[in-house]
């Protein structure tokens, strides 16, 4: 009956140190406060020739990769343009009316920050492969992960 006892105990014992050892009963690393980016974003418009160019300013890490759409005005108009931040600073390409200027009107424009499988290793890493490191207003958490995402409206005069 010892030797039973004994066996019972010890095949516990394991189990625990190999559950231990996978890290099941740990809690979740806490992240240190200075890899926290608590995310700020703005943009200003600059018009040339009735065409707009966005410059962004932001404090995410470089190598990020922003999805930005410009859309509405009534006429159906809709454009895609991807930016790239380095420095803090990232810039579009011209949105226009197939290389005419835009139509006075009411815009929306949403920028969104690509997945993490869009982003290159130096951004994971600086952000956290989930996005861990990134908080604040600007941040959002819809369940299927963190993201960035904003959708403001621009008139056009």
């Amino acid at each position: 009956m010892k030797t039973t006892k004994k066996i019972t105990v010890t095949v516990i014992l394991v189990i625990i140190i190999a559950l231990l050892g996978t890290g099941c009963f740990l809690f979740p690393p806490k992240i240190p406060k200075e890899k926290m980016i608590d995310v700020e974003l703005t943009y200003e418009v600059i018009m040339v020739d009735g065409k707009a160019i966005f410059e962004i300013t932001t404090n995410l890490p470089d190598d990020a990769r922003l999805w930005m759409r410009l859309s509405g005005n009534d006429d159906g108009f809709e454009q895609d343009e991807t930016i790239l931040i380095n420095g803090g600073k990232g810039r579009t390409g011209e949105f226009s009316n197939d290389g005419a200027p835009l139509n006075p009107g009411k815009y929306t424009v949403n920028i969104i920050l690509s997945t993490a499988e869009n982003q290159s290793e130096k951004f994971q890493l600086a952000a956290g492969k989930e996005y861990e490191y990134l908080t604040g207003d600007l941040v959002h958490n819809d369940g299927g992960g963190k993201s960035i995402f904003i959708a403001e409206g621009w008139v056009l005069e």
